[in-house]
Order: C-alpha cells, then structure tokens, then sequence
C-alpha cells in the first residue's frame, strides 16, 4: 500500500485586486499593490490571470485599453526586452543555473518578460513620458532587486517560476510537509521533506494526487520499482509525477524497449535516472543515432541505455561527438568497444579525465597502440585520477622492478587499492622469494590468494626436498 499524507495540495493563494490594467502598469501582474522593486503578492486569482492574458496579448499587438493617458507597446520596446532578458540570463547564471537552463527559462518566459517590462515602466512612469530611454545600469538597477525577492522565495525553483507566470505556487511556510511511503509487508514507513522538492520545482505542489502522483506512482511500481525507491525518484525527478502515463511515460518506456532495453531492468533505470522518461523521442532517438554512428551493434544499444542512461542527458555537439573525434584523431579507432565495456565513459570529462589519462601514460613511454590496447582491456582506468590513483600505483610498481609490458597485459592493476591489496600482497610474495604475474597476484580474492600459497608453499617445500636429496646423493658419490 502507497499511502501519501501531510501534503498541502492546494496551496492557499494571495487574491489581487481587480486592477490588472495595463493602462496602469504599477499593477501589471501584481496584486493590487506597488512592486517598490518586489514582488508583493503571491499569485494571480484565475479571473486574473485571464485578464492578466488577455490584456498582455493585446498590448502586444499594439491594442491598448484606452483606461490611462499612459499605455504600453510592446512593440517599439525590442531594445528594453533584450535587456531585461540579458539581465534574467546573467542573474540565473549568477545563481549557478547553466546556460542551457537559462536560455530555456527565457524561450519560454513571453508572459514573464512582458512582466519586467511593465516593472520598469511602472517605476520610471516620468522618464517615458518625457521620451527617455534607460541605459543598461538603470535597467539593472531596477530588475536585479526584484529577481532577488524570487530567488530568495523560490530558491533552485525560480526558473519554473518564471516559465510558468503568472501561475506561481506561494512558498509554503505551514511547517515540515512529509510525504510517507509503507509497504505492507514490513510495514516501514520511509519520510522525504517536500519542501525540498517544491523549492526545486514548485509545481508540484500543484499536481493531483489522484490523477497524476498516484498513477506515476503505481506505473512505476510495474515497473519492478520497490515502493521505498519512490522518494528517491521524487528528489531526482518530480517532473515525472506531473506527466501522463497513457500519453507520455507508457510511448517513452515503449521506445525505448524496442531499441533494445530490457523490461527487467527499469527497476533499476528508474533509481539511477528517472529523467530518461521525460525526454522527447527526438532526443532519444538522436542519441540511439549517435551510438549507431559509432558503431555500437543496434543489438547492443539496449544495454548500453540500461547501464548508462544518463548519456541521453549530454549534448551530442557539445559532449559525446567531440568525444568520439578525439578518440578517432589519437589513433584509438575502437571506441565503440570501449562504450560497449564500459558506457560511463561517455560521462566523464574529455578535458579532465581523458586527455589527462592518455597522455600521461604517452608521457612514460607507451605508443598510442599500446595505450588503446591498455584502454580496450580497461576503459575505467579513464576515469581515474591521474595525481591520486595512477601516479602513486606507476612509482609501486616502478619499485617492483616489473615490465612496463606487464601493464598492458593487465591494465585492471590501476583499478586495485594500492594500500589494501596491492602493496599487502607484494610485501608477502617478496618475504617468500616468489614472483607471480600482476593478474594471478591482484585478481583472486582473499581465500584464493591464501590457496595458491598454499600450493606454493607445497610445491616449494617439494623442490627443497628433491634439491637436498640430490646434493645428499652427490656427496655420497663423492665419498665412494
């Protein structure tokens, strides 16, 4: 049994005042008071937000009420809305959204923008009347407080704020809001604090129980999900809860499946990234298109998404393309083996990460050959980190006095605890005068180690005994 409780799905909502005309734009989108640079209410009544439309599409076409001396065309203020849409771009970058997100947020902030627009003029009313265009510190000056107010209600929700107005959620301020999960057969209740949802995503505060949370909810359980993993989902992806199942999550996972990807494994895709659900099939496809590209079998792709599928997340021009040509300009011409073995590679950072690791291993004096052949056999050795992990275990083994060749015989030595068992292991071979390959060395596990000692130890003791029997003979041959 599901059960959700303590969740204040119907946000109470600040009602305005009836004066939403644009003839007057101190109230434009506001609620019956003067912005003073903030935002004083917190929504717009649904009467409202109707009037709220109806009036911004007419002033944009140049329609005004004919309610003021004073109204706005939104027309001749190109100049005004590319400002005001700089400075939303640059504050959400300043608050450590990402560019994509920023430029996002302003595609599809019309209503939003217009908004801003009416700020300015509701707080400079003087200087449009006289003609006076703001210069760019001016508009700053006027907007940044305001997106300051948002922020500090909202917090990593302000882009869907923005998108979404004049339909904003109030932040909710009646305490700790939880949302339980039981399971019938243990009776375990697991507690996730909404709040931290809602400030990321404030619309789901606004999501039907019943007809959207409950479905998602019940899907996904089909899916194999545990009920406990539900939270889980909800902080990764609340988005999710908002979609329809018929419509939009059924098709996806559908989609996906006949690309390859395995019903069994949702349970797990899910936990790891729920946001798979939520991209369009173009996108999908574009990265289906992309592992097909470089050469991963259409039989393979399936399981490729299932191991990895936060790769559908990554911009093909600005990651996984630029990706595979350094893998092809180096001379490494199997990357598609690489992806097939490990796919996280796709996640990891060309700058950081890969150029860092091959050309460390170039600058010790392997060929390129040898480093593909050392990454085909272990694609993780990647992402490991050049100073913390490579260097260390490469001065170890430098001091075992070992072949440089027997690296590439066994690249997974990078991948083993120097201090738990690489050193440990060596220290106890050494004290027995014996020399095993790095593979018959690192690979078995404790028990096994222990086992071929054992052997060893016999076999050691054996040839002691045929030596001292041999020296005995000789001796005795002597003597006759």
């Amino acid at each position: 049994m599901i059960c959700i409780s303590g969740i204040p799905w119907k946000f109470p909502r600040a009602h305005c005042g009836s004066g939403l005309s644009v003839g007057e734009p101190k109230q434009v989108g506001s609620c019956g008071g003067s912005w003073n640079g903030k935002w004083n209410g917190g929504f717009l009544s649904k009467s409202a937000r109707q009037i709220y439309r109806v009036r911004a599409v007419r002033t944009a076409e140049g329609v005004g009420e004919g309610t003021s001396e004073f109204s706005l065309d939104w027309r001749h203020l190109v100049g005004e809305r590319e400002e005001a849409k700089a400075v939303v771009s640059q504050f959400l970058r300043s608050r450590g959204f990402s560019a994509s997100v920023a430029t996002r947020t302003l595609k599809n902030a019309t209503l939003f923008t217009a908004h801003l627009l009416g700020i300015l003029h509701s707080q400079h009313r003087a200087r449009y009347l006289a003609g006076e265009e703001l210069g760019t510190e001016e508009i700053q000056g006027t907007l940044l407080p305001y997106l300051e107010s948002l922020a500090a209600k909202y917090g990593r929700g302000t882009p869907e704020v923005i998108v979404s107005f004049p339909d904003v959620p109030a932040p909710w301020t009646g305490g700790d809001v939880l949302y339980s999960i039981t399971t019938d057969s243990e009776g375990q209740e697991k507690v996730i604090e909404i709040n931290d949802v809602i400030q990321r995503f404030p619309a789901f505060a606004h999501y039907s129980v019943d007809n959207k949370i409950m479905k998602v909810i019940d899907y996904v359980l089909g899916m194999g999900c545990c009920p406990t993993s539900i939270p889980k989902i909800i902080m990764k992806r609340p988005q999710l809860f908002g979609c329809s199942v018929e419509e939009n999550l059924r098709p996806t996972a559908r989609f996906l499946e006949s690309n390859g990807v395995e019903p069994e494994k949702w349970a797990k895709i899910m936990v790891n990234f729920p946001q798979i659900l939520t991209y369009s099939r173009k996108k999908l496809q574009l990265v289906i298109d992309f592992l097909l590209e470089i050469g991963i079998p259409p039989a393979t792709v399936g399981r490729v998404l299932s191991r990895f599928p936060h790769l559908v997340g990554y911009s093909l021009e600005a990651k996984l393309r630029p990706m595979a040509m350094y893998f092809k300009l180096i001379g490494i011409p199997d990357f598609s083996l690489v992806v097939i073995r490990s796919p996280q590679t796709l996640g990891l950072s060309l700058e950081k990460n890969i150029k860092c690791t091959v050309e460390f291993f170039l600058g010790l004096g392997y060929s390129i050959e040898q480093v593909a052949v050392l990454v085909n056999r272990f694609p993780q050795i990647l992402g490991l980190n050049v100073e913390n992990n490579l260097l260390p275990k490469w001065k170890f083994f430098i001091k075992m006095r070992r072949k440089h060749s027997e690296l590439i015989d066994f690249p997974q030595y990078f991948g083993y605890s120097l201090e738990k068992r690489i050193r440990p292991r060596n220290a106890i071979l050494e004290s027995r005068g014996v020399t095993w390959t790095l593979n018959r060395m690192l690979s078995t596990t404790d028990q096994g180690f222990q086992t071929h000692l054992d052997k060893c130890d016999g076999a050691l003791a054996a040839a002691d005994q045929i030596r001292h029997a041999a020296k005995v003979a000789s001796e005795e041959s002597v003597v006759l």
